[in-house]
């Protein structure tokens, strides 16, 4: 009996304790659902609606914004599309579809009202919702970003300040809405804003999503943006706000990136063929969701992408500023797209550019109107005409070919195919090659042979030259964009993995090649080669294209001396990557290549060797001390002619890799000798800070074979110590200041040139470097000529290695870099031992200051002997 009492009781006190805590606490939070939601919008320039389904969940908006987010990012893509207005309803239907889209997500309170304005060039559309997730209200704010009508005209005015006026105009109206609908609706606690657009919507939401971001008045910002025009000459990275661009869409390029535009927040590029190796791998992927999507195929038009790109070249031409562009040609544009869509594109530019009246570039004015109405003629001639172009399509509007790229059904679809957010790109580049004449042009890439594309537009996966050890690899023609034109050829190669080019002339004939580099943030080439050179048929040419190298050599050469073996990784050294035929391994120099450069390095100096011995002979026999100018000199040249006959090797015979590096380690064995030896004679501080400083230097130049910022830090660390070594010794007078302000001032205009940093450096840094090259030349005032001509030449090596950073490596530049370079570091370390010096050195410790003896290099003697030496009598 007690033992079911006791059972009772524990039962009893079990029930208690369950009835403290709620059942929910011990059940799992509920994860909220996904649906599917229909976007429903009309074409481009079709007349029906045509629909597609995309996700939607509330977890979207309970993680931080700053989470690239796959789903929201569909999400976004769908709402933008709904929030367009159709050309197949009266205006009060305008808010149809988005209204339906709202809805199903969840949303109420939803405000359409700036559908029912038709729309004026000063006007915007948007709406806005709201939603409680959790402890939060989401406020929705799609905008609207297609068939908006005569808006299309504040698109062009981009007006004089630092942003874009038509868009910040623009946003200001849905910021005041944005508040409005707050205060009305008397939302308070925490609020997190949801904003996306397409196109103009996409500019204006920018700039909303950036101040609201900015005012911290929401705790968390989300904006998804589509085919983002540039806004702003202020931009800020705001890691919350996405921008998916098409690397070819027309649309996101304006306003120019060469008037110094940009956009806030992030900028993630879709999939292009110019730029991406694996884009028909993807393209693939595309194409079936498309298909299940919408029923149709996923297109692209290289072609004439690369003729819009052109049109917006002459533009630039036109208007290389934004203030020209406001004086010259914004109310043209204005007045031209405030009567006309954008519809009728060509027809428009046309008579803006006629009726324009540009001072002083009445040229420009002419190729540019010659410009579109070749555009006319080659796609506009008639409803029955069409041209042939790759991806061209029929059963659309000549705009939706046209500018294909900015087609929201392209980022949609693109959106959809992403499974992840590494599918989307950062900024790319590729290589443009443009030959001249009749040629074939065989590619082979890491993998081998990619395609062989001749003159008359064919292509063959069968190549004309097979070579050696890549018979198995022949596979179907890779879809680069090959264009044929009248007398030309163009090859657009990724610059995201290595390509190798062999060029087989059909003719005899002179024959140009091109190479420009491009940038999908840029519309001028960031690097343009060039050479002419008579052809002979059935003679090879090759160009080495690098991933991620700007530079690249068309040369002549035979295949018979190269041996090519499988591909490996190695770094990069030639200064135009001439070819990187190491590099990749797919030229590598055979044996007696590779003996033929040993014998003509070693043969060369050999003889420098010899002229140096005879040089001190014939001191010798004259009775004479030789200078210490003449030495480190004999010393100097040895080096430098070394590195010039290394160069001219390379050009010759290539894969000199090893050798490279034996000459560089030859370099600094003297330099690194001068130094330590002359510090041990003379222990004073100034001597240990060169040592110190010379360390840093060649520490510098081995890191830069790795990182190209990291190397030169080490380099500025240098410099620093060298200011410190050399600032108190010499006469201190004005005219110091000469050579360190004719430095700093050459720096500062070759600084100027480029205005924008196009390399690994950053600007502030680079202008860092300005700073303390001028105050190192300062710095030498009233030194010996020995540490004076070594600063100077190391001076100059920084700036030509600059001038390398900016505009692309050279040969000359290149040798002339390297050679003062380590001559000049030679000439430093070379003060140490004969310290030629006025006025005293400050010592180090206790150790007292070595006594000046005649003619050993002190500071009352010009000149100094080498140790061990004797006067001859």
């Amino acid at each position: 009996m007690n033992k079911i009492k006791r059972i009772v009781a524990l039962f009893a006190v079990v029930l208690t304790l369950a009835g403290l805590f709620p059942v929910t606490a011990f059940a799992d939070e509920s994860v909220p659902e996904t649906i599917e939601i229909m976007t429903e919008y009309q074409p481009m320039g079709l007349p029906f609606h045509r629909k597609a389904m995309v996700p939607y969940t509330d977890a979207s908006f309970l993680h931080p914004a700053t989470e690239f987010d796959v789903t929201l990012l569909r999400t976004s893509i769908g709402l933008a599309m709904s929030a367009f207005r159709t050309r197949l309803a009266p205006t009060g239907q305008h808010k149809d579809r988005v209204v339906w889209f709202l809805t199903e997500a969840g949303f109420t309170d939803i405000d359409c009202s700036s559908y029912d304005t038709p729309p004026g060039t000063d006007t915007i559309t948007n709406a806005i919702a709201m939603k409680r997730i959790g402890k939060a209200t989401v406020i929705a704010v799609p905008i609207c970003g297609d068939k908006y009508g005569q808006e299309w005209a504040s698109n062009v005015v981009v007006g004089t300040g630092t942003r874009h006026q038509g868009f910040s105009e623009a946003a200001a109206l849905v910021k005041d809405r944005l508040e409005n609908y707050i205060e009305a609706h008397e939302i308070e606690g925490e609020i997190r804003l949801w904003i996306t657009g397409y196109s103009r919507s996409a500019a204006v939401g920018n700039f909303v999503a950036a101040d609201m971001t900015a005012s911290g008045r929401f705790s968390e910002v989300y904006a998804y943006l589509f085919a983002t025009p540039r806004n702003t000459r202020e931009p800020v990275p705001y890691p919350n706000i996405f921008n998916i661009i098409g690397r070819n869409d027309p649309v996101p390029m304006v306003a120019l990136a060469e008037w110094g535009f940009a956009r806030n927040g992030i900028d993630y590029y879709t999939p292009a063929q110019e730029y991406d190796s694996d884009y028909y791998a993807l393209k693939a992927r595309a194409n079936a969701v498309s298909q299940e999507v919408l029923g149709v195929p996923f297109r692209n038009l290289p072609e004439v992408n690369a003729d819009i790109w052109l049109l917006l070249q002459h533009l630039l031409f036109v208007a290389p500023t934004q203030q020209e562009y406001v004086d010259e040609l914004q109310a043209s544009f204005r007045k031209g797209f405030s009567d006309r869509t954008a519809g009728n594109l060509f027809n428009t530019l046309l008579e803006v550019v006629d009726n324009a009246n540009v001072h002083g570039k009445d040229k420009a004015l002419d190729d540019m109107s010659a410009y579109i109405s070749s555009l006319m003629y080659k796609y506009a001639r008639g409803d029955e005409y069409v041209p042939m172009v790759s991806g061209w399509s029929e059963s659309v509007p000549l705009l939706d070919n046209i500018v294909r790229e900015h087609n929201p059904e392209v980022y949609l679809i693109w959106a959809l195919t992403a499974e992840e957010p590494e599918f989307f790109r950062e900024s790319g580049k590729y290589h443009r090659l443009i030959v001249t004449g009749n040629s074939a042009l065989e590619v082979y890439d890491e993998d081998g042979f990619v395609g062989c594309f001749m003159p008359d537009g064919s292509k063959s996966s069968t190549p004309r030259v097979a070579l050696p050890g890549y018979e198995d690899t022949y596979r179907s023609p890779a879809d680069l964009v090959y264009i044929k034109g009248e007398g030309k050829q163009t090859l657009c190669i990724p610059m995201d993995r290595d390509y190798f080019v062999a060029i087989e002339p059909l003719e005899d004939g002179e024959q140009r090649f091109i190479t420009m580099t491009y940038r999908n943030d840029a519309l001028m080439p960031v690097a343009s080669k060039e050479r002419v050179t008579p052809c002979k048929k059935g003679e090879i040419y090759y160009a080495i294209y690098g991933a991620g190298e700007s530079g690249v050599a068309v040369v002549t050469e035979s295949f018979d001396e190269f041996e090519f073996e499988e591909w490996e990784d190695m770094s990069i050294y030639s200064p135009e990557a001439i070819l990187k035929l190491q590099m990749a391994g797919i030229k590598r120099t055979s044996i007696p290549g590779m003996m033929k450069t040993i014998a003509l390095i070693a043969g060369a100096l050999v003889i420098l060797a010899l002229l140096g011995f005879v040089q001190l002979a014939v001191c010798r026999a004259r009775a004479k001390t030789p200078r210490a100018a003449t030495i480190i000199g004999y010393h100097a040249m040895l080096t430098a002619s070394s590195f010039g006959i290394e160069e001219i090797a390379r050009l010759r015979f290539g894969g000199v890799r090893p050798l490279i590096l034996a000459l560089k380690g030859l370099a600094t064995f003297w330099v690194l000798l001068l130094a330590i030896r002359g510090t041990r004679r003379h222990r004073t501080l100034r001597n240990g800070l060169i040592l110190f400083a010379l360390v840093l230097c060649l520490v510098g130049d081995v890191t830069l074979n790795v990182s190209m910022l990291r190397g030169m830090v080490f380099q500025f660390a240098a410099v620093l110590v060298l200011i410190v070594a050399f600032a108190g010794y010499g006469e201190r007078n004005w005219k110091r200041a000469i050579p360190g302000v004719i430095t700093f001032a050459a720096c500062a205009v070759l600084l100027s040139v480029f205005r924008t940093a196009k390399n690994e450096l950053p600007v502030p840094v680079m202008w860092a470097y300005a700073v303390a090259l001028g105050l190192l030349a300062w710095s030498v005032g009233g030194q010996p000529k020995t540490a004076k001509t070594g600063t100077a030449l190391y001076i100059v090596s920084v700036m030509l290695l600059f001038w390398n950073l900016v505009f692309g490596k050279t040969v000359l530049r290149h040798g002339l870099s390297l050679g003062c370079y380590y001559v000049g570091i030679l000439l430093i370390a070379a003060s140490t031992w004969f310290a030629l010096w006025k006025g005293p050195a400050p010592k180090v410790g206790t150790e007292k200051a070595e006594p000046k003896e005649e003619g050993n290099g002190g500071s009352g003697s010009p000149e100094g002997e080498l140790p061990g030496t004797e006067k001859q009598q």
